[in-house]
């Protein structure tokens, strides 16, 4: 609304928030048109109609500059993915015909046959695309945001994947479903064409990385426990744990876990409800009687209470890690965070923070198709989270096999 006029109605997608502490602001992406016409006062004889239409076109056209190499990749990605979806319905309609074949099994063949090569047609459109997305400034990148989306989004939303990441139904990316999407069975979609594009978006660079990044974590929390064995349990705090896929596959298939003692925080109420139900399925899948505690806290609540003192039950911690959140906080606050990680754990302890890494060669997509914005880092960002107050007895930068995922790993020494 302005001065009483209707200016939007529809629906909207939230793309940043920030907390002033005293407001919270929110910056959404919309979904559909303005309402451009005065049309109660055009009725009313109040305003001339014709002339709002040629306001509104003046506005337009300034408002609506798409660069032409920018149209011309959109629209052959436009093309190319049509012509899939089409040859793809003749698919289907083979599959939902057929009767001497399971279709379940009938269709994992077919697609196992065909994935790789939609892969091989879709990943070098998507570079074009991020090319040409690149030469976008950044007062233009709305105009060809919208631009893209109008194109494309009636095309590739028939992917769940990428559907729930742009509507963001909990009101942010990188909710615990989206992160069961990228681990789990892949083809998922109401059509061929959707399972396929499905699959294709699960095999991108940072999606890859992700999955990498969960066999990392597994790795850390056998590697630091079987060092501990013998002596004592190793105590482990997760910041952000989102649904905690790492602990999950640790409690079901090591059987270091029982060795290990867990708290997982997060500030939504309905992940930790539903991680503490996969939790305790996969303590009673791996007979596991590890003690797993979990706190609903907020960033801002952990480091104020920090700061005044208190939280005194996290600290004595082998290992604490954060992975994911940092690639939506600045750098101020990261630095914040690893400061009182590294007061967290023991002499000897571990302190291990993930970042998307500044070259991830998907960034135009998810930011132009997906609003999956991101704060990028690279290694002398990433060096630069380390404490200078806290006594550090060695620290590594190392990057999973993709490059996009890189890992601060941080061994606090003696104070």
């Amino acid at each position: 609304m302005a001065s009483r006029r209707l200016l939007y109605h529809g629906k909207a997608v939230i793309s940043n928030l920030l907390n002033t502490g005293i407001v919270l602001v929110c910056e959404a992406t919309l979904d559909e048109g303005w309402v451009e016409v005065d049309f109660l006062s055009s009725v009313a004889g109040n305003a001339d109609i014709g002339g709002q239409f040629t306001s509104f076109m003046t506005e337009w056209k300034s408002a609506n500059q798409v660069q032409d190499p920018f149209k011309l990749v959109v629209a052959d990605m436009a093309n190319m993915l049509n012509g899939v979806q089409h040859w793809l319905t003749g698919v289907d309609v083979g599959i939902r015909t057929t009767v001497t074949r399971r279709r379940d099994e009938l269709e994992q063949e077919i697609f196992s046959n065909v994935q790789a090569r939609v892969v091989e047609e879709v990943l070098p459109s998507m570079e074009r695309f991020e090319k040409v997305a690149r030469e976008v400034g950044d007062e233009e990148s709305a105009v060809h945001k919208s631009y893209v989306r109008r194109e494309l989004h009636p095309i590739v939303l028939c992917s769940p994947f990428l559907y729930r990441t742009y509507t963001k139904p909990l009101g942010y990316a990188g909710d615990y479903e989206m992160v069961n999407m990228m681990l789990r069975n892949p083809y998922e979609g109401s059509s061929a064409f959707a399972k396929i594009l499905n699959f294709a978006l699960l095999h991108t660079e940072p999606v890859v990385a992700h999955r990498n990044r969960i066999d990392y974590l597994i790795e850390t929390l056998i590697r630091e426990t079987r060092s501990r064995v013998g002596r004592a349990r190793t105590r482990v705090f997760n910041l952000a744990c989102g649904p905690a896929v790492e602990i999950q596959r640790f409690l079901r298939e090591h059987d270091e876990s029982d060795l290990i003692e867990i708290d997982l925080l997060d500030f939504n109420a309905e992940t930790l409800e539903y991680t503490r139900e996969r939790i305790q399925e996969a303590r009673m899948a791996g007979g596991r009687e590890t003690a797993v505690r979990y706190f609903q806290r907020s960033v801002h609540q952990l480091l104020r209470a920090a700061s005044q003192g208190g939280e005194e039950e996290f600290t004595g911690y082998d290992v604490v890690y954060c992975a994911g959140l940092f690639d939506y906080l600045s750098q101020r606050v990261c630095k914040k965070l690893v400061e009182l990680f590294a007061t967290m754990v023991k002499p000897g302890g571990r302190v291990i923070v993930t970042n998307v890494a500044a070259s991830n060669p998907r960034k135009a997509w998810m930011e132009y198709l997906m609003e999956w914005n991101l704060i990028y880092r690279d290694n002398s960002e990433m060096e630069d989270l380390v404490p200078d107050n806290v006594p550090i007895k060695s620290t590594t930068i190392t990057a999973d096999a993709t490059g996009v995922n890189l890992f601060l790993d941080i061994e606090v020494g003696n104070g």
